[in-house]
């Protein structure tokens, strides 16, 4: 996986090496919520994926388009928001 983003947090470990499979904790470690939030704070996250001519599903479903590393984020994000 590469991220297209650099880590804004230094505090945060680095990422695995780009050119290798991350594992679900490094993803959950990647992806990971904020550890506090003022009171009365909100924390919103999405996540999209779309076709080169801007399509966000086919058939009224996102994984005809999704790859394999798209489904694993989709996982991690699944998980960590349960």
């Amino acid at each position: 996986m590469r991220s297209l983003f650099p880590v804004t947090d230094l505090t945060t470990t680095g990422a695995a090496a780009p050119d290798r499979e991350w594992s679900l904790d490094e993803l959950a470690e990647a992806y990971a919520y904020p550890a506090a939030l003022p009171d009365g704070t909100s924390w919103l996250r999405a996540n999209m994926v779309s076709t080169l001519d801007g399509a966000a599903q086919h058939d009224g479903r996102s994984q005809p388009i999704s790859c394999a590393a798209d489904m694993r984020i989709f996982g991690t994000l699944r998980g960590l928001a349960d």
